[in-house]
């Protein structure tokens, strides 16, 4: 028998905020996965959350990618420590990328 995700009791409200508030970040983890070009992309919505990350809606195509977490979550307030991780992560890589352009 599966077990249930120890974060299905709190995944909805948690993509109903993410959606709401930071509709920004969702696409700037688009640059977390290699190699994907993001140029056409107008809007990323989350769509499934689970201990192990979350997948996002891409539109106009409407394909869902996987963002991984960096390890394994299992409460509310680790899912957040996790996003803040994301979105750490995603100003290192681009202030490299600034870096290397100068």
């Amino acid at each position: 028998e599966a077990a249930v995700d120890p974060c299905a009791a709190f995944a909805e409200p948690v993509m109903a905020h993410m959606n709401d508030d930071h509709a920004s970040s969702l696409l700037q983890y688009l640059s977390l996965i290699p190699g994907l070009e993001t140029t056409d992309v107008e809007s990323v919505e989350m769509k499934r959350l689970d201990r192990f990350g979350f997948d996002v809606r891409v539109l106009p195509n409407g394909g869902v990618l996987r963002i991984p977490f960096d390890e394994e979550v299992t409460e509310r307030k680790g899912i957040k420590d996790a996003i803040v991780g994301l979105s750490k992560k995603c100003a290192a890589m681009a202030a490299e990328a600034e870096k290397a352009e100068a």
